[in-house]
């Protein structure tokens, strides 16, 4: 897979991401120590390395510069839907004439993009423009990144997770067809989105 053009990522859609001030540090720190499933140590660390990749270039960044410290790999998750249709979790870039395209194309129409995690867009304006007409689900912080590229054709999510209403009325369609979209209460770092398919669970992170 090659990268995704310049311009998807830069530092102030970064930033939308999480409050890298002293507030923001301890703000985080008070979200870990309240829950005991919860490392400090760890969330100081996940702190650190996110105020060090909002400092870096777009160049940097694409370039890798963010996971020479890390082994992430990338992989999506793909739902086959008992009408046939798709969904498609946490994307990775689908080029055109590739074999991954070619598949995706055989199986079935894209029809349902949930965002995992709003930590995880970069690679969101190449796949939202590949199906333009997909329902979008995902949380406000990765809604406001991707209005920051010029990513949503509509100019919003489709569906947004914080809303208890749209998150209901999405299920209840996907409820018929195998599938269901789970919002993470609490997690005010990635709003995390897992989706249950066919009685396996998926998550991101």
């Amino acid at each position: 897979q090659a990268p995704p053009r310049e311009g998807v990522w830069d530092q102030k859609a970064m930033k939308m991401l999480i409050d890298t001030s002293n507030k923001g540090q301890r703000q985080v720190l008070e979200m870990a120590a309240a829950d005991p499933r919860d490392d400090d140590e760890v969330a100081q660390q996940d702190f650190e390395r996110t105020v060090a990749w909002s400092k870096m270039s777009p160049e940097s960044y694409l370039k890798g510069a963010s996971a020479k410290d890390l082994q992430m790999p990338i992989a999506m998750h793909v739902t086959k839907l008992r009408n046939g249709e798709l969904l498609l979790y946490c994307p990775v870039v689908v080029h055109s004439g590739t074999f991954l395209s070619s598949w995706l194309r055989n199986l079935g129409p894209v029809k349902y993009i949930v965002i995992g995690s709003s930590s995880h867009t970069t690679y969101l304006p190449e796949v939202l423009r590949a199906y333009p007409e997909a329902v979008v689900v995902g949380g406000q912080t990765a809604e406001a990144k991707l209005l920051q590229a010029r990513a949503l054709q509509r100019k919003k999510l489709d569906v947004c997770a914080a809303s208890n209403e749209e998150l209901a009325s999405l299920n209840e369609t996907l409820a018929p067809l195998g599938a269901r979209v789970v919002a993470i209460e609490g997690d005010g770092f990635t709003e995390a989105l897992m989706v249950l398919a066919h009685s396996t669970l998926l998550e991101v992170d």
